[in-house]
Formats: structure tokens, sequence, C-alpha cells
């Protein structure tokens, strides 16, 4: 009976007990699950980094191509015959004769050609003739030149022949 009689006064305190230990179990159990959580969203966070490092790194080389679009963009004979003739304006270079010599079609490109014949009076104007046509804003290459020699020329001009290509892409 003393048993009966102990834990008849202690029952509340029993049970008290019961519900704290309870209590801290489900705690305990609500505590892993936010740890989870916690775990897999800074995974999460993680990963989306790397995503976003990457796609910033696409926007970077989408502004770089399109930066050669740009340079590389439809350009017709008309607008690359002023260019060449506005160069060697600027240069102090005549120009003897220029024609388009063809297209050529590639895949995604176009090679435009031009004969060119042009009179400089000294090789530092005709130099910088072909520096700035080289260094324009859109891209020519010179694709062959035959000087004559200002000795065997009366006026002692130097007179050239070029070739000049220009790229222009087909599809953006």
């Amino acid at each position: 009976m003393n048993i009966l009689a102990v834990i008849n006064e202690n029952k509340n305190k029993f049970f008290a007990l019961v519900i704290i230990l309870f209590s801290f179990l489900i705690v305990y159990k609500v505590y892993e699950w936010q740890s989870s959580q916690i775990a897999s969203l800074s995974s999460d966070i993680v990963e989306e980094e790397e995503k976003n490092k990457i796609l910033v790194d696409i926007g970077e080389l989408e502004d770089r191509l399109n930066v050669y679009y740009a340079l590389l963009a439809k350009q017709d004979s008309d607008v690359v015959m002023l260019d060449i003739n506005n160069i060697a304006k600027d240069t102090g270079v005549k120009i003897a004769s220029m024609q388009p010599l063809g297209e050529s079609l590639s895949g995604e490109y176009s090679k435009f050609r031009f004969g060119l014949s042009i009179v400089a009076p000294d090789y530092n104007t005709f130099a910088k003739f072909i520096n700035k046509l080289e260094t324009f804003e859109r891209i020519y290459f010179i694709e062959y030149s035959d000087i004559d020699s200002p000795s065997y020329n009366k006026d002692k001009e130097l007179r050239a022949n070029l070739r000049i290509n220009t790229i222009v892409l087909l599809k953006r």
C-alpha cells in the first residue's frame, strides 16, 4: 500500500513529466526536420549561385557575340565603296578605279571582293591608307597587292592594284 499511496500522491507530477518528455520528443523531431530543410535549402542556394555565374558568363559571351555581329552586319557594295573612298580621301590617296569583283557564299557568311587601283604620292601615304583600311570599324582584308615602283613612273607616284575582301554574316 505504501507504493500506491506514493503513486497517488505523485500522479500529477508523473503525468507532467510524461507530457514534458513527450513535448521534448516533438520539439526534437521538429528540430531535425527543420535542420534537414535548412541543409537542403543551403545546397539549393549553392546550386543556384553556380547557375547564376554560368548565366552571367553566357550574358558576357552574348555581348561579345553581338559586337561581332555588328562588325559583320549586312552591307551592300555601295557602303563598302563609300568606306574605301572616304579612307582614301582621309589619307591622301587617289582612287584610279574601283570595281566589285563578285561575291562568294559560304554556309554562314558571304565574302565580297573589290578590285582597286590607287595612286599614292609616296610609300608613307600608301601605308597610312592600308593601315586605316585594315583597322576600320568594319572588317576589310587585303587579299592581293601589286605595287609599281615610283622609279619607273614619270610622275614619281606610287601605283598599286589591290584586291580587298569584306565578310558579311548571312544569318543571325
